[in-house]
């Protein structure tokens, strides 16, 4: 060989060496960008499931913290519930108490107790025996026929003043 071939021969080889040094640092830097990839992604899920850790936690705080409210909330309700219906059961029977009370008063004061009834009914009777007469005067006013020794009014031919004015006031 010929100190050119030589010389040709280890630049080709030095070449080749290169060439195998590049690939290497190529299977390298694909092995160390792989590794990158690897380790940013388990960074990133370590991260995230640790924000997602902690906001599940502040959550489930606040979940705890709103049930817990609800539930006050929800008690207060039941308490006024009761007492809105005992004072409800209460206001009712004190108006059905008051409007008994007022019709017992009203037939109170309406119906006539027995014995003003029995005196009734003796005056009635005794009405009945003596049948009255009842007239009306020229002026308009209303009489009736008593016996009398007093005379107030006569009517036609008649001379006997036996004719009374009625007393309008009530018992």
């Amino acid at each position: 060989m010929t100190p050119e071939e030589k010389k040709l021969y280890a630049l080709m080889t030095i070449a080749e060496e290169q060439q195998n040094a590049i690939n290497q640092a190529i299977q390298n830097l694909n092995l160390t960008q792989e590794q990158i990839q690897k380790v940013i992604a388990k960074q990133t899920q370590a991260s995230v499931s640790d924000a997602v850790k902690e906001g599940l936690k502040e959550g489930s705080e606040n979940m705890v913290e709103t049930a817990k409210q609800l539930n006050q909330l929800n008690q207060s309700i039941q308490k006024n519930i009761k007492q809105l219906s005992w004072k409800f059961i209460a206001l009712c029977c004190s108006g059905i108490f008051s409007i008994v009370m007022a019709f017992v008063v009203v037939f109170m004061m309406i119906v006539p107790s027995l014995d003003e009834i029995q005196e009734r009914r003796a005056d009635l009777k005794q009405l009945s025996e003596y049948p009255i007469q009842v007239r009306k005067t020229s002026d308009g006013k209303t009489v009736v026929r008593v016996m009398s020794k007093k005379s107030c009014y006569a009517f036609g031919d008649s001379k006997v003043y036996d004719w009374c004015e009625i007393d309008p006031k009530k018992y």
